[in-house]
């Protein structure tokens, strides 16, 4: 940092008509002259500027996964709804994250702006480790209604959690194999991303597994959903939902999907149809092979600048 230069070229752009950002200052055009330039800054104020505007779109991402994990674990039902759920998956992801940050450091990895991928990763990984666990959880109870919350978690565990573990291991393990490049920045993220993987397994099984036979024991105790200190007066049935919180969707019909994917299953297995999907696929694979034939390896810096960027006009009239 050169904090004094810095300043110096901040008011040295804003003479040009240039503003920086963060910067109250009036900086007019000349009537005359326009400048295209580049100075030292330039690139770290329109990379930086790029990321600011990009920061609001993970809060919304965010709040979007816990609306779609919501409805996907729920039912349209007062008591058979697992909101809360949703947002244990979004705190084991950032559980995950914290801890994956904290050990990384903790054996000497630098922090840098690709660590800020993370969490997307961690977020995608979670959710699909928590759908896995709470779709096996789902089908032991329903293979054995009498079974115990405990007892379908188990069988959650002894499916799912082969599955899971799979899956978590193997992007671990090619996230720590890449940490072995010799791109420090790239090496450092790989290294924290495999971290934070191992760390969100680890929360699924003794975070998650948990929260769900808890929400099974509020089930069967007839309790809602967030206001679980209050029990239904009247049963509810998993098959004959009530409707979102007792008053709207109700008469719905709850296996709409399940049926769609039945039909489906039927028609891509009939012999007539397999025969296309193998030619569609063996064409799609040889396009693929084609197109693999035309690939080249390229990168410009200017890549990082948006389009609007008084630094794109430098780098075109510099090109020509």
């Amino acid at each position: 940092m050169d904090p004094v230069a810095e300043e110096w070229e901040a008011q040295a752009l804003c003479k040009l008509g240039l503003k920086v950002p963060d910067s109250t200052a009036e900086c007019p055009e000349d009537d005359l002259l326009k400048f295209s330039v580049q100075f030292s800054r330039s690139l770290g104020d329109e990379f930086g500027t790029t990321i600011s505007a990009d920061v609001p779109l993970l809060g919304a991402a965010i709040c979007g996964v816990v609306v779609y994990v919501a409805f996907m674990l729920s039912r349209r039902d007062s008591v058979y709804a697992s909101v809360g759920l949703s947002f244990v998956v979004v705190t084991i992801v950032g559980l995950s994250y914290i801890a994956g940050m904290g050990l990384g450091a903790f054996f000497g990895l630098l922090n840098n702006n690709l660590n800020n991928n993370i969490p997307f990763l961690l977020l995608g990984l979670g959710v699909d480790d928590a759908f896995v666990l709470a779709g096996e959880f789902l089908r032991a109870k329903q293979l054995n209604p009498k079974a115990t919350p405990e007892e379908c978690a188990v069988q959650a565990v002894q499916y799912g959690g082969v599955s899971i573990l799979i899956t978590s291991l193997t992007d671990a393990m090619a996230f720590l194999v890449g940490s072995m490049t010799v791109l420090p920045a790239l090496g450092w993220f790989c290294a924290f991303a495999g971290i934070g993987i191992i760390f969100c397994f680890l929360l699924q099984i003794t975070v998650f597994l948990p929260c769900l036979v808890l929400n099974q024991r509020r089930i069967e105790a007839g309790r809602y959903d967030f206001l679980c200190c209050f029990k239904a007066r009247d049963a509810h049935d998993y098959d004959h939902p009530n409707g979102c919180c007792g008053v709207c969707c109700t008469g719905m019909q709850t296996d709409i999907l399940a049926r769609l994917m039945n039909r489906f299953a039927k028609f891509i297995v009939k012999p007539a149809v397999t025969i296309v999907t193998l030619v569609f696929f063996a064409s799609l694979l040889g396009a693929g092979i084609a197109g693999t034939t035309k690939m080249y390896k390229d990168f410009k810096l200017e890549w990082f600048v948006p389009d609007n960027s008084y630094l794109n006009d430098f780098y075109q009239l510099n090109d020509q």
